[in-house]
């Protein structure tokens, strides 16, 4: 049973870039959850799962657990997914549900290194923008 949510490994140097620059507060206030959600839900967009070629923790599940609208975003997703393939039966068992959502959130961390390409240069305010801008295209 997972005990936390996970991304790939591959984006460990991306989430050192994270914190340096307090990626919307994450630093400050301690919270990894906002930036799951996000990654989460530009994957999801994107309609792609990245498998990780290795797990990072990075949410632990008792954090993941107090921010009811993470845990309905991700149980969404997952029982979308698993009705494709007749699976509904699978949403009790975290490792598949948490895994599920750690390959979409991949894919959206993914895009975020794209939209950031030097982290040097960052500016919240235009990520910001940019992330609404992605938004509106949603809707």
């Amino acid at each position: 049973m997972a005990d936390r949510l996970s991304i790939g490994t591959q984006y460990k140097d991306l989430i050192e870039d994270f914190d340096r620059v307090d990626l919307l507060n994450m630093k400050t206030n301690g919270e990894r959850a906002d930036i799951f959600m996000i990654a989460l839900a530009l994957g999801v967009n994107k309609g792609e799962r990245t498998p990780s070629k290795a797990k990072l923790g990075f949410i632990l599940e008792n954090s993941a657990k107090g921010k009811d609208s993470l845990m309905s975003f991700i149980y969404s997703v997952a029982v979308d997914e698993l009705r494709k393939s007749g699976q509904e039966n699978q949403i009790t068992d975290t490792n598949v549900v948490y895994g599920i959502a750690e390959e979409y959130a991949n894919t959206g961390f993914e895009i975020i290194k794209q939209m950031i390409p030097d982290f040097n240069k960052y500016d919240e305010e235009e990520f910001m923008f940019a992330l609404i801008e992605m938004m509106d295209e949603f809707v």
